[in-house]
């Protein structure tokens, strides 16, 4: 780790119930109740769970360790623990034979090799993992613990994250097949029209309002390409965005779209393969997807479609611009980074009030100024994502306008009034109508009929894999009562794997992508190393089967799902006959400006239509205005601060030993503006501002800063550093009166504050306080020999003697004594 935990002295004691312990990590914590007992009470963990990992951050003196050792654990589950080195190695945990593949402790250098192993990483993506602190991790008073559990916490997290991107496969899929209907016309028929052109990418990002101006001075001579979160921003700012791009399949995409949604449709959607549908099935103007039509490679046209880009909307607005054949990508608003002030949305998009999340440590950036600043995962993937395409365009230059956006490699920070701009074609700019992209009846028919085909083929098909699967599951549950016909149940078992791999190759890996999640627990995170039993290799043979059962039966309830959907499209141009029959498709989809795309595309006169089905259309309109009403929680400015303030000042330990300016320097700013709200971040605030003066040697400036924490507020954390500083200074009498009020916290800064006294010549008073101490722990050596010499100093020899007697005592061998 980054700090020398020196915090720990290597000093056992022992409680009224025979555990020893440290003091200097547990306090007193154990003097008052018996660990099994303060455990029972407080430790609420499950430890029957199967296949489980629990993973605790520091080990109480060994106490916890222990305690946990006497719990039965679930099959193939294991326990963690990671501890300082300095404690791990004080300690003497006697671990049972039997329990050597299932329980550890390491130390925090161990920790990356050990949880880097395939094994950790499926308990993370499944989600069967439990952090848990320690008594000496929750307590927070050790700035050791503090940075330990902070790298543990942001390591798993960010894993979490590189993990679950490849196990969401589902939502994707569902969307794909729910969106059938309206991915009608593919991106790829503007493929290379807009040559020598320059496209300008608008995202998010705070840099946005710095480039506004330029923006609208050059709208008329650019393709304008936006992510759906600015549209209504530049919308209402009158800048016409050719191009508006959404990919998010999740129905919060929508939510926080709402604004856009509400605008006139009058702008070309480029909509992923998988955005979500409550958007897309909503949208009543031109769109063009992005990426396969259905997961089916058999029905993809000849012209491959534009790619849909991951991880963020921007990468695939990216994408689309360079594959319109524009010479030039100018960027704005994209910045792959925070703001100095931790600002992460332009003004006027969702996302702009939120609070800064000051109490996660993320990647650090370096920006086009210079300077570093901060990145959450999904960026920093997205920076390396777009690195790589960059890589396939040499004839494209990529230019971003924000000097504070985090530097990619291939793409040139360059200042508004240095872009030169090659002038869209009025033939070019007559492309971009919407009205070219809005699909005839006869062509929304023939897809809708298209679709339906390929549905029930496919329907067919998979019925005959499902029929295969479920032989097999129940071939591997004849095998686990029937061990004895392995040979004859095997065969079969070939069999069936052949005819899938060779009539349903295709669909099979469909059903495993759509699948990843069920069928990683077919996959084990038991040892290597351990013998399996044929019973158990049996048990995952049918593992694997259900999990292929349970992914067929999915993609087929998918399918059907699709199949039903389309059908109720192709009824919708039938009529309003049978308008009772589609509005029930359109209220389960919850997609009710479907009743206004119905009645664009027909030739009907809505006062015409029988009193049934003119209420029918005015309630569904109705209930879309109302989707469009319902408005995100604000949020509530005490409860994230809470949510988020132990978290910070772990983070606040691990910067400070890591010695990072750049990122306290950042703390300062996005605390500053809630220094009024709340307490602890008033505390958090003028610690990392005094952290930060620290760093650079002017002490003066970081006494200051800390004396801004009124002294009622200021904890153990502030009172510690107040001092260091005045040692630092030579503000001695500062020391003596603050550690003072240290050892009123925790007695075990009594022989600092006594050796203080006998620094200061307030010899009596040192040597009351030595005694004070000595009567709570007479057995630590240190204070004694400490105490011995000072005895010495003041030519007291006799004490001082007994004091050197009591050491070899309890430590015959000590050279000092």
């Amino acid at each position: 780790m980054d700090v020398v935990d020196n915090e720990v002295e290597p000093f056992f004691d022992v409680n009224k119930y025979g555990e020893y312990y440290l003091p200097s990590v547990n306090r007193r914590v154990f003097e008052v109740i018996d660990s099994s007992s303060y455990y029972n009470s407080t430790l609420n963990v499950d430890f029957k769970k199967e296949d489980y990992m629990f993973v605790f951050v520091g080990s109480d003196s060994g106490l916890l360790a222990n305690y946990v050792l006497n719990k039965d654990l679930g099959k193939g589950s294991k326990v963690v623990f990671i501890e300082l080195e300095s404690v791990r190695d004080l300690l003497s945990i006697d671990i049972p034979k039997d329990r050597l593949n299932n329980f550890f402790i390491i130390g925090y250098h161990e920790f990356i090799d050990f949880f880097g192993e395939i094994e950790f990483s499926l308990h993370v993506v499944r989600k069967n993992i439990e952090i848990i602190k320690s008594v000496s991790v929750k307590s927070g008073f050790l700035s050791s613990y503090n940075i330990l559990y902070s790298r543990i916490d942001d390591y798993v997290s960010t894993l979490f994250f590189e993990l679950s991107a490849s196990f969401i496969s589902k939502v994707f899929i569902k969307c794909q097949f729910e969106n059938l209907c309206e991915n009608s016309i593919p991106s790829s028929i503007l493929k290379n029209k807009f040559n020598n052109c320059t496209a300008i990418v608008v995202g998010g990002g705070p840099s946005l309002d710095d480039n506004i101006e330029w923006l609208m001075n050059n709208k008329h001579r650019c393709i304008i390409i936006a992510a759906s979160r600015v549209y209504s921003k530049l919308y209402n700012l009158g800048v016409k965005v050719d191009f508006v791009v959404s990919i998010d399949p999740y129905p919060d995409s929508f939510e926080v779209n709402k604004d856009f949604m509400l605008l006139p449709h009058e702008t070309i959607l480029v909509n992923g393969y998988h955005t979500t549908p409550l958007i897309l099935g909503q949208w009543t103007g031109a769109k063009l997807y992005l990426g396969a039509l259905s997961p089916f490679i058999n029905y993809e046209p000849e012209i491959k479609n534009i790619s849909q880009k991951s991880p963020t909307v921007i990468n695939s607005a990216i994408e689309f611009a360079a594959q319109l054949g524009v010479e030039k990508i100018v960027l704005i608003g994209v910045d792959f980074c925070h703001s100095k002030a931790g600002v992460t949305h332009a003004k006027d998009t969702h996302g702009s009030t939120f609070i800064p999340d000051f109490s996660k440590s993320y990647d650090w950036v370096k920006s086009y100024s210079g300077d570093f600043t901060e990145t959450p995962p999904q960026l920093k993937m997205a920076i390396k994502s777009l690195e790589a395409d960059i890589e396939k365009y040499e004839n494209i230059s990529f230019l971003n306008t924000s000097v504070d956006a985090a530097i990619v490699k291939g793409v040139i920070y360059s200042e508004t009034n240095d872009i030169s701009i090659n002038d869209i074609t009025s033939e070019q700019r007559n492309m971009l109508n919407p009205h070219h992209y809005l699909p005839t009846i006869d062509a929304d028919i023939g897809h809708v009929e298209f679709c339906i085909s390929m549905l029930n083929t496919e329907i067919a098909n998979i019925k005959i894999l499902k029929s295969l699967v479920s032989k097999a599951v129940y071939l591997t549950s004849k095998l686990k009562v029937k061990p004895s016909e392995s040979f004859v149940i095997n065969k079969k078992l070939d069999r069936i794997e052949f005819k899938i791999d060779s009539k349903f190759c295709n669909l099979s890996q469909v059903c495993k992508y759509l699948g990843k999640y069920e069928f990683s627990h077919f996959m084990t995170s038991r040892d290597d190393n351990v013998e399996w039993e044929q019973k158990e290799i049996t048990e995952r043979f049918h593992l694997y089967y259900q999990a292929y059962s349970t992914s067929v039966n999915s993609l087929l309830q998918l399918m059907e799902d699709s199949l039903n959907r389309c059908l109720a499209r192709r009824l919708e141009f039938k009529g309003p006959k049978f308008l009772d029959i589609v509005f029930k498709q359109w209220e389960k989809d919850q997609q009710f400006a479907r009743a206004i795309i119905w009645k664009n595309k027909s030739t009907i006169i809505e006062s015409e239509l029988d009193g049934y089905s003119q209420n029918l259309l005015k309630y569904t309109r109705e209930q879309f205005l109302k989707q469009l009403e319902v408005m995100l929680p604000k949020e509530n400015i005490t409860n994230v601060i809470n949510d988020m303030i132990q978290r910070a000042f772990y983070k606040l330990s691990l910067l400070l030993s890591t010695k990072n300016t750049n990122a306290l320097k950042r703390m300062v700013e996005y605390t500053y503006p809630y220094i009024s709200v709340n307490n602890d971040v008033k505390r958090l605030h003028f610690n990392a501002k005094s952290y930060c003066f620290t760093l650079s040697g002017n002490y003066e400036k970081a006494i200051d800063a800390i004396f801004e924490i009124p002294p009622d507020l200021r904890k153990e954390i502030e009172v510690k550093h107040i001092v260091h500083l005045s040692l630092s200074l030579g503000l001695l009498d500062v020391a003596t009166e603050n550690l003072k009020v240290l050892a009123s916290i925790y007695d075990g800064y009594l022989p600092k504050y006594a050796k203080l006294l006998s620094i200061t010549g307030q010899h009596q008073s040192a040597i009351n306080i030595y005694i004070k101490y000595l009567e709570i722990y007479p057995k630590h050596v240190g204070c004694l020999l400490d105490f011995a010499l000072f005895l010495l100093r003041l030519n007291e020899v006799d004490f001082a003697i007994d004091c050197f007697k009591t050491v070899m005592g309890i430590d015959p061998g000590n050279l000092t004594a």
